[in-house]
């Protein structure tokens, strides 16, 4: 191979290597579920493909956020030091589509967890006001949608266990996920289809939603007795959107300090009841950037944003558009080759 030879083949492998770090950086992005917060929509073991182009790609602010060159910089015990740190400031390039109400979304805490990712579906945009009222999700006063296969935990009372078999069949639950109680009450996960089947057959008396109670509280935001939420009865709450402005009361403070201290970098305090920063009384906050609301399909198994809190702009990564393959314990299911995600939403009664 002569030297000329040499020096194209060269040329050839760096720019393919080029172009498979801006593909991976700016355009699709491949992750593993590892939880089943989102079941039954996404198990674990499905490798999900992510299109980071529809809200725009968010550009590196550390190099070690650059597939295979971050390597270079592991090596490096200076670089190591400031693993954690910002080398560039937050930009984010302009997208073909906004966040919607539903969309599966892949995302990260800037500052926070840094390379650990998130799933979930949002179930709130900037300025909406969420509540949820006995596990349904209320937005701006109306009963909103759910997701297909979204599940929740259930008591079930059934007359007659002899039909139990054919009860499993017309609602498409397994046995195994039964959990027997007393005076014939079972507890199960139900997502909305078989909800709605399980309501319609005869030997079933009562369906029954499993809530929440207030011993949750500490571990619902804003982890305040102030506000007796649980994952089942949360809100009401507004989302924070860029240029709202909000008066800093107490109430205030509670729902959207710790949204103010780690997203919007204002470090303010409570004192004496006054809300102050730097020292000085601070009365009102205009938010900097666009927040959402984000829940996992397993609605009674998921870390999500009743206990976490408002999900900042400047986390999130992509849309989840494909399933790949979903290899999980050894076994490869066929059934979830190439499969797209319905992600819409459908009519709760």
């Amino acid at each position: 191979m002569g030297k000329y030879q040499i020096i194209k083949f060269t040329g050839i492998l760096i720019a393919i290597f080029l172009l498979a770090i801006l593909l991976k950086t700016i355009v699709i992005g491949l992750y593993s579920i590892q939880s089943p917060s989102m079941e039954d929509t996404l198990l674990p073991g499905d490798q999900i493909l992510v299109s980071k182009l529809h809200y725009g790609p968010r550009l590196p602010q550390s190099p070690f956020e650059i597939s295979w060159i971050n390597v270079l910089f592991y090596l490096n015990k200076n670089a190591r030091l400031r693993i954690d740190s910002t080398w560039w400031k937050y930009k984010r390039l302009r997208g073909f589509s906004k966040v919607w109400q539903g969309d599966i979304v892949v995302f990260d805490f800037p500052g926070k967890n840094r390379g650990t990712f998130y799933v979930k579906r949002c179930m709130g945009l900037p300025g909406n006001t969420l509540e949820i009222k006995h596990g349904w999700v209320y937005c701006n006063g109306s009963k909103i949608k759910v997701p297909e296969f979204a599940k929740q935990e259930y008591y079930v009372k059934i007359s007659n266990f002899a039909h139990l078999n054919s009860f499993s069949d017309s609602v498409n639950v397994s046995l195994p996920g039964f959990k027997k109680t007393k005076d014939g009450w079972i507890e199960t996960a139900l997502n909305y289809r078989q909800y709605c089947a399980l309501t319609q057959f005869p030997y079933v008396d009562s369906v029954t939603h499993k809530e929440y109670t207030t011993d949750s509280i500490p571990r619902t935001y804003p982890y305040n007795k102030e506000f007796l939420w649980t994952a089942d009865n949360f809100g009401p709450v507004t989302i924070p959107q860029k240029g709202m402005t909000i008066e800093l009361t107490k109430q205030n403070y509670i729902l959207y300090s710790s949204t103010i201290i780690d997203y919007e970098g204002f470090q303010i305090y409570m004192e004496n009841e006054t809300v102050k920063f730097e020292g000085q009384p601070y009365t009102s906050h205009t938010f900097r950037q666009n927040y959402y609301f984000m829940m996992g399909d397993n609605r009674h198994n998921s870390a999500d944003s009743r206990i976490w809190g408002f999900l900042p702009e400047k986390g999130i990564i992509g849309k989840v558009i494909l399933i790949l393959y979903n290899f999980n314990e050894g076994e490869f299911r066929w059934s979830r080759l190439a499969k797209r995600i319905n992600q819409n939403l459908i009519c709760p009664k």
